[in-house]
């Protein structure tokens, strides 16, 4: 196998969000930086299947031989690297795209609070951090963002599990959450896909989705206030 980089591979990487031709820094920044995670993820991916492929062989080679210390270095880092290698990929990603996705709601949130001029105050009332500015762009600002109830749906149960691997690693997931992954895992277009791997990708394309929804939404409002300007 050669190990000369292939760049056409790269460019294969199907986006999950691309701007629209106006330009506003928050939404440009995102998608570069949304490209940049999923590259990331796709290539860490291969290179963490091959290396666990290269150490499971090399376990093979030494068991049973007389070198017994070789045997149980090799069998304690495999079977650790085999548990956990995987899963702090997946918790890096994840933990990286919500952290996007809110970045993205930030600044679009500023922007629009500068442009009809008042302050940023988000909802007192406990709730999640990016339901905070949703609320603030919907109720305060007046923007006309339309989330659909299965997209919440999938983003709680990504946020969760996101929390989980993060904090957690190794509790179970409760039972609202696992209903949720299995109906990802089942569909049609993840079969043969682990459940992590489809669930990493379905995360992206649901943030894909939500930043798509929001640029969109701020565009028709940044219209809305041009028509209302004097003069316009």
């Amino acid at each position: 196998m050669s190990n000369e980089f292939d760049f056409n591979s790269a460019l294969k990487i199907e986006t999950v969000y691309d701007p629209s031709d106006r330009f506003l820094e928050a939404f440009y920044t995102f998608a570069g930086r949304v490209a940049s995670l999923q590259r990331y993820y796709e290539f860490g991916g291969e290179f963490i299947s091959r290396y666990l492929a290269q150490t499971r062989r090399s376990r093979m080679q030494v068991s049973g031989t007389e070198d017994w210390v070789a045997e149980s270095v090799h069998e304690e880092m495999t079977l650790q690297d085999m548990d956990n290698i995987a899963r702090y990929h997946h918790a890096a990603v994840l933990a990286h795209l919500f952290s996007l996705a809110e970045g993205l709601f930030v600044g679009v949130a500023m922007d629009v609070a500068q442009m009809i001029g008042i302050s940023m105050e988000l909802p007192a009332k406990p709730m999640p951090y990016l339901n905070r500015y949703v609320f603030f762009l919907q109720r305060t600002c007046g923007l006309d963002i339309q989330i659909a109830t299965s997209t919440w749906k999938t983003i709680d149960a990504l946020r969760a599990v996101r929390n989980r691997y993060v904090h957690q690693l190794s509790s179970d997931l409760p039972p609202s959450v696992t209903t949720v992954l299995e109906e990802i895992a089942s569909s049609s277009e993840h079969e043969g896909c682990t459940v992590d791997h489809a669930f990493v990708r379905e995360a992206f394309k649901t943030i894909g989705a939500l930043a798509l929804v929001l640029d969109r939404a701020y565009w028709t409002f940044y219209e809305s206030r041009s028509r209302c300007e004097p003069g316009a």
